[in-house]
């Protein structure tokens, strides 16, 4: 299926060179077959950012990141644990993207 929830995390300062360290980006959605989940992206410093998912999925994972300066696209490995986690719920990360102009990371989620 080509069903994606794409999450928006939403910040008041705009950052000219990636999200700044100690930023935190939080969002509770509703995603089909999974539901009520809450993120939580916090940026410890350049290239290190911890990803919490609170609901029936429960992940907490330190992420080391690259960002492409030219897309704003996260290059990212996730734990073989996460992986599995994700994969018994028949869920993936497609993306994790920054947006410059509005200091916002978007993720896209496929349920």
């Amino acid at each position: 299926s080509d069903d994606q929830a794409s999450l928006e995390f939403k910040s008041s300062k705009p950052n000219l060179s990636g999200p700044p360290s100690n930023a935190i980006y939080e969002l509770e959605i509703y995603i089909p077959v999974i539901g009520r989940q809450r993120f939580l992206l916090e940026i410890i410093r350049q290239g290190l950012a911890k990803l919490s998912i609170n609901g029936i999925l429960q992940l907490n994972e330190l992420i080391y990141y690259d960002i492409d300066q030219g897309s704003g696209t996260f290059a990212f490995d996730l734990s073989e644990m996460t992986k599995q986690i994700l994969r018994k719920f028949r869920t993936s990360l497609v993306m994790v993207k920054y947006c410059q102009e509005s200091d916002s990371p978007v993720v896209v989620v496929r349920p």
